[in-house]
This record gives C-alpha cells, sequence and structure tokens, in this order.
C-alpha cells in the first residue's frame, strides 16, 4: 500500500509540476505583453513552490519527460530542459530589472522572505492545485 500511494502521489504531483510550468510560461508571457513587474513576481513564485518544492519532494529524475499544458509545441521535455526554458526566461528578465528588483525575484526563488511577501500574488485555489 505505501508504494502504491506513493507512486500515486508521485503521478498525481508530476502533473502538479506541469501545470506550474505552463502557469509560469503564461506569466512570463503576460509580463512581455504589459510589462508589469508583478507577472515576474508570481512566475518566480510558482517556480519555488509548483515546481523547485516538488523536485525536491519527490526525488524525481532529472531525465523524466514531460509535457506542458498548452505548450504540445514543446513536445515531450526532460524536467532539466525544463528548468534550464524556466530559468533562461527568467534571467532573460532579470538582465533588464533593476538590481533591487532583479535581487528581489532572486530572493522569491530562493525562498527567502521576498518569496512570504508576494504569496498573496497567487490565489488559494491555485496554491491548492499545484501544492506539492
Amino acid at each position: 500500500m505505501g508504494i502504491f500511494k506513493k507512486l500515486l502521489g508521485g503521478g498525481l504531483a508530476f502533473n502538479k509540476v506541469a501545470k506550474s510550468i505552463k502557469y509560469i510560461l503564461d506569466n512570463i508571457s503576460l509580463y512581455q505583453m504589459y510589462n508589469d513587474i508583478d507577472y515576474v513576481y508570481k512566475a518566480a513564485w510558482l517556480f519555488k513552490y509548483g515546481v523547485i518544492d516538488s523536485i525536491d519532494k519527490w526525488h524525481w529524475s532529472p531525465f523524466i519527460k514531460i509535457i506542458i499544458p498548452d505548450y504540445h509545441s514543446l513536445g515531450r521535455i526532460t524536467l532539466t530542459e525544463v528548468m534550464h526554458i524556466v530559468s533562461g526566461k527568467i534571467a532573460t528578465i532579470l538582465k533588464t530589472l533593476a538590481d533591487k528588483e532583479a535581487n528581489f525575484v532572486q530572493d522569491i526563488i530562493d525562498g527567502g522572505d521576498a518569496y512570504d511577501k508576494v504569496s498573496h500574488l497567487v490565489s488559494t485555489a491555485t496554491k491548492n492545485e499545484l501544492r506539492p
């Protein structure tokens, strides 16, 4: 029973990671359209909460393949590739921000004080949907 529960939980969690990545990419696109820094903060928060924390919790292989909802053009990509895509997009945005904002985003990703300061940007429903 313990193995079944772990496999089931891991599978559900894996789907949550895929949704988290979709939400991150959506927020990055919204930032690019509207130039509202809150979208970057939200994407960084979702990256920490929905991706990094899940990978840490479930100890997945970096070579597991995933399909991102609404981003089927990416195909089946590994978690390593996902991490490179998301972190690369965030890093590109960080280069355009003032140092204070860039450091704030990095603190969100690191789970520092900024992480708690922007958690209100993500709805409780979304947090529950993506909970690692």
